[in-house]
């Protein structure tokens, strides 16, 4: 892939935890994670994973177990959003509803967030930017990042974001 110009890859793996995945319907388990991001690391290319946080069976062992998977890894970038949203007549709008979630889903964006890690979860996530500077968690990084995001777009730089805020970006 490198000989052949790729640059860098984007891998949407939204959780890193055998419960989470399941909940979340992915297709794979984590040594697919493992065995992609080995692949990506041996070949030299830098890559980003995205994650969607506190989903449905989301608990504070599963972030923390998350966060030693992705962090085993060694991407070069991690994009987390906090809370799924849902979309009307997925499974898993359908799943939240039938668990009471009382909001009507529908055009309006919706955002649901395990109870087990609701009243956590924005602290875990600020504590794992302390810490792990190439974790981003939009909405939370500030106006800064935020700010800087927009300059170079304005600028021209094209292709993706992540590769300007690994943490040699100084951000």
């Amino acid at each position: 892939m490198r000989r052949a110009g790729c640059e860098g890859v984007e891998l949407g793996v939204d959780a890193g935890t055998p419960e989470t995945l399941a909940a979340l319907g992915k297709p794979f388990g984590v040594d697919a994670i493992q065995r992609a991001a080995g692949d990506l690391v041996a070949a030299g290319i830098p890559y980003s994973m995205s994650l969607i946080l506190g989903g449905p069976g989301e608990t504070p062992e599963t972030l923390e177990a998350t966060l030693r998977v992705v962090n085993a890894a060694r991407p070069t970038a991690v994009v987390a959003m906090l809370g799924v949203r849902l979309y009307p007549g997925t499974p898993l709008a359908r799943r939240v509803k039938a668990a009471g979630v009382s909001q009507e889903i529908g055009l309006a964006p919706v955002f649901y967030v395990s109870p087990a890690v609701e009243g956590t979860l924005e602290a875990w996530a600020r504590g794992v930017m302390r810490t792990h500077p190439h974790w981003y968690f939009p909405g939370l990084a500030g106006e800064r990042v935020e700010r800087f995001l927009r300059a170079v777009r304005r600028q021209g730089v094209k292709g993706p974001l992540w590769t300007l805020l690994a943490p040699q970006a100084g951000l």
